[in-house]
């Protein structure tokens, strides 16, 4: 009986240590596969955040202007209706202002078209740069013109702040492999409550009837929308 015991406690013995075993290969087996899913996890989140990377890279290229790295027509055409209609909804001011820079022609033809896209990509610089909040909306309208959209800003206002930008604009030189280019631009602005526009269309047209003026009576300068703009503009049509 006692010869029996010994055997069977050797052999209960043997099978804890079996099991031991195979429980420490399993902790071990257990380990690994979790260091292996957990490098699988980091892999895809870095997989995850290029992917995310890369398609914000992508709507900005859609979104922007290539030369400027301002909004595009798109993109302006886009927003705008939706910043018109939340400004009418809510009963809130709206802004716009058509920009043009003065003799730009000129630029091309004296200096050639390089130069021109220089003086093009430095207005987009200094209007990005420019103190503007994030819910306005800058845009390349097309050529040398440019859109920029005042939310929750009345019409004196922004005659105030786009002086400013007007001023300043022409302070600051395009400098490069040429003599020093100083830029002046001229600026129409409207608001929805003087142009009683129904569409951000009508809105812009009464920007760029504001702008029209601001060309006729000498460039570089601002001029706001009025009726007499507009029956002044339909005169001369």
């Amino acid at each position: 009986l006692f010869i029996q015991t010994q055997i069977q406690l050797s052999r209960f013995v043997r099978s804890l240590d079996v099991a031991e075993h195979l429980t420490e290969n399993l902790q071990y087996e257990v380990d690994l596969k979790t260091q292996e899913l957990s490098a699988r996890n980091e892999e895809l989140e870095k997989h995850t955040l290029n992917l995310k990377i890369e398609h914000k890279h992508v709507k900005l290229l859609s979104e922007t202007d290539h030369l400027t790295g301002l909004y595009n027509r798109q993109t302006l055409e886009f927003r705008s209706s939706d910043m018109f209609t939340q400004a009418i909804t809510y009963g809130l001011p709206l802004s716009v202002v058509m920009m043009d820079l003065d003799h730009f022609k000129k630029i091309n033809d004296i200096h050639g078209h390089s130069v021109g896209d220089e003086c093009l990509i430095h207005t987009g610089s200094y209007l990005r740069a420019y103190q503007f909040r994030k819910r306005d909306l800058i845009a390349r309208y097309g050529g040398e013109e440019i859109v920029i959209i005042l939310s929750d800003i009345p019409l004196l206002k922004a005659e105030k702040i786009i002086n400013r930008v007007c001023t300043e604009l022409a302070e600051a030189p395009v400098s490069g492999d040429h003599e020093n280019i100083y830029l002046t631009a001229s600026f129409g602005i409207a608001d929805i409550e003087s142009s009683h526009a129904s569409s951000i269309t009508e809105l812009i047209k009464a920007a760029d009837d504001a702008l029209y003026l601001a060309k006729k009576n000498g460039r570089n300068r601002v001029e706001i929308y009025t009726s007499v703009t507009s029956s002044n503009d339909d005169a001369n049509n």
